[in-house]
């Protein structure tokens, strides 16, 4: 692909090509953009000659990008928030300001976190939108190439990255309430007697591994249930006599909405920590900044 023309590139045309590239459709992004379908067109052909590359094609299944396209996606997205923060980054005023923070996290770490953040800036700052998915494996490249803005985890952070520590978390056991296990002293043994849920999330499995194998047990073994899912798991105990081993935080979130009770667990085990994390680009873009220490005050009074 050739380097871009030297003459006069709208800087809309690149928002246009970032809408294009995550709608591939023409009427799609037309929409989003509050234009018309032929305006869209005639920039996806302005955007065409500029980079000299179709940059998507109509095939059977609709419209694919090429493969100039798809490497131009992140770093696309970096300079258009790059061009955002020269022109936003020199005031930020909450009440009025637009935009959208792309979280990633466990359904664990968006149930204990997002409730209070939501009711606080919802009010501070109406107009800011939050978009939340999954953690993944990729978490690392996601922060890099822009897909994400913030991280939200147990793990350790990545080269690159900027993180601090949200809150100390430590494991306990949950299981309904009344269970037989409460008859006697919880031992190691008796623990490991009942069927266990384990909670499969896709990086930071290091630290569980560890408590597991203190009990005596690996994570390569059979579990009665493995499930990505927090909540769900918790919510299902009170229907059955499984043991779930989780984050106290969220064990106490789950005693408010089901008949269950947490135990302390037969072994020592050290607390951990949970951090937010971004990519270093973000650290000085104010409103970034001002997100951060929201979440930060939020967890402060967990």
């Amino acid at each position: 692909m050739k380097i871009i023309h030297n003459q006069d590139l709208d800087l809309n045309l690149l928002y246009t090509l970032e809408i294009l590239l995550e709608e591939k459709s023409v009427s799609k992004a037309a929409s989003r953009l509050a234009l018309s379908q032929s305006a869209v067109s005639h920039s996806l052909k302005k955007l065409r000659h500029y980079f000299s590359d179709p940059l998507l094609v109509r095939t059977r299944y609709g419209m694919v990008p090429t493969p100039a396209a798809k490497s131009l996606q992140g770093d696309l997205h970096i300079v258009i928030e790059n061009i955002h923060g020269l022109f936003h980054n020199s005031q930020f005023d909450p009440a009025s300001a637009q935009g959208t923070i792309r979280i990633a996290a466990t359904d664990y770490g968006s149930s204990v976190i997002l409730p209070p953040l939501l009711g606080r800036i919802s009010k501070s700052a109406p107009n800011i939108k939050i978009d939340c998915v999954p953690l993944s494996r990729h978490m690392s490249r996601e922060l890099q190439n822009g897909t994400i803005d913030i991280a939200f985890g147990g793990y350790r952070p990545f080269s690159g990255a900027q993180h601090e520590v949200l809150f100390y978390d430590r494991y306990v056991g949950v299981t309904r309430a009344n269970h037989p296990v409460f008859e006697e002293k919880i031992t190691k043994k008796r623990l490991l007697k009942w069927k266990h849920i384990l909670i499969k999330v896709p990086i930071g499995t290091a630290r569980k591994d560890k408590l597991y194998k203190i009990l005596g047990q690996s994570l390569a073994n059979d579990f009665y249930l493995k499930i990505p899912y927090h909540m769900i798991a918790s919510l299902s105990l009170e229907n059955c006599d499984m043991v779930l081993i989780m984050p106290e935080k969220g064990a106490q979130l789950i005693t408010s909405m089901a008949n269950v009770t947490i135990f302390e667990l037969p072994v020592e085990f050290e607390k951990h920590p949970y951090l937010q994390s971004w990519h270093i680009r973000n650290h000085n873009d104010r409103m970034h900044q001002w997100f951060r220490s929201q979440v930060k005050e939020v967890c402060a009074s967990l």
